[in-house]
């Protein structure tokens, strides 16, 4: 009787499971939908009512269970990233408007108390400095576009590297460093572990002309986030920092357990890879980029601007050609990063789901 009972509730679970992706898949397609319609716009004002309506679906979207580990492989041009101890995930999108300056969204699910809490990030950059050095509420964020996540644990708090990408200006682009954390429910932005000659600073900006290329990225096998030195393009030019450049040279940030501790000229050696690329021509033909053939966020090649198209669109996409759903990645299990054993956590129905903004 009880290999009865429990064959019943197994099946009662598998049929849920079931209903559950099935609701998934029906909302991604719609978010689908919306998120094309939006890229496609040119208007500002449909722009606005586009991105309010893709917002609306994303948000009723988290109510489904199983949402958390749904790899939303159509969403192409949004960020949807997981840190490798599968406790956050941040849903990343940003609008750029005529002027090349940019609009950034950001939602945050994490797990508290086994209770999932998704809170959104609001962008208030016109009311902060261009490089804001203090901890910052999730209703003050700066805005960007994030690609990495590394957790790090500082005397038994968990704490967040995040590694992004902000189009700042039509002169110039940014890559940050930022710590999240959280204070109960609520994320905060901003904690002093980056020590470089000039102390300790709670997030670092990396300024950059237009359209170069710089790498900003944490190798795992080196336990390093590794990055581009950047030189201004002549001396008369110190300080303005639209003519920075990268000069073949590289610096680091390694963990020691407690900070995060800059490295001068260390030796930037690209792991071996087989994944496939492809070449980004411009209209006469000329190549201006050779990227992955994968969602990669702004890096690796920093996917260009064009017309006001998403700075995080596919080389397919690009060129023209239909965008294909990728598999999720599998978890690397021999990355240092990756805690052995433990399994993803899920939304399980019933679940408080609380959206804070």
């Amino acid at each position: 009787m009880r290999r009865f009972i429990f064959s019943i509730f197994l099946l009662f679970g598998v049929i849920q499971l079931g209903h559950a992706q099935d609701a998934l898949l029906v909302a991604e397609m719609k978010l689908e939908k919306k998120l094309n319609a939006l890229r496609a716009s040119r208007d500002a004002d449909e722009i606005k009512r586009l991105n309010r309506s893709f917002k609306e679906e994303l948000e009723a979207t988290f109510s489904i269970d199983g949402f958390f580990d749904y790899p939303f492989s159509r969403l192409t041009t949004m960020g949807s990233i997981k840190s490798p101890d599968n406790a956050i995930r941040l849903f990343n999108w940003n609008i750029e408007h005529e002027d090349q300056t940019h609009t950034y969204y950001c939602y945050i699910a994490h797990f508290h108390n086994n209770k999932l809490i998704v809170t959104e990030l609001t962008d208030n950059s016109f009311m902060l400095p261009p490089r804001p050095d203090e901890t910052l509420d999730y209703d003050n964020w700066y805005g960007a576009l994030y690609y990495q996540i590394i957790p790090v644990k500082r005397k038994n708090k968990q704490m967040y590297t995040l590694v992004g990408w902000d189009g700042n200006s039509s002169f110039s682009d940014m890559k940050v460093l930022d710590v999240l954390y959280f204070s109960g429910t609520k994320p905060k932005l901003g904690y002093p572990i980056f020590k470089d000659e000039a102390g300790l600073h709670k997030r670092m900006f990396y300024e950059f002309k237009k359209h170069s290329v710089m790498t900003l990225r944490f190798e795992p096998s080196r336990e390093m986030i590794i990055f581009d030195h950047l030189s201004p393009e002549s001396p008369s030019l110190v300080g303005v920092y639209s003519y920075y450049v990268p000069d073949m040279s590289y610096d680091a940030f390694e963990w020691n357990g407690t900070i995060w501790e800059h490295k001068s000229d260390v030796i930037a050696v690209n792991p071996k890879d087989n994944r496939k690329r492809t070449v980004i021509r411009n209209r006469k033909g000329k190549i201006i980029k050779v990227v992955e053939n994968e969602w990669v966020d702004p890096t690796q090649g920093d996917s260009p601007v064009d017309n006001g198209q998403h700075v995080a669109v596919t080389p397919d996409a690009q060129n023209g050609k239909p965008e294909k759903a990728k598999k999720p990645k599998k978890e690397n299990k021999n990355d240092p990063y990756y805690p052995q054993g433990r399994k993803p956590k899920k939304n399980r129905p019933g679940s408080a789901i609380k959206i804070q903004k």
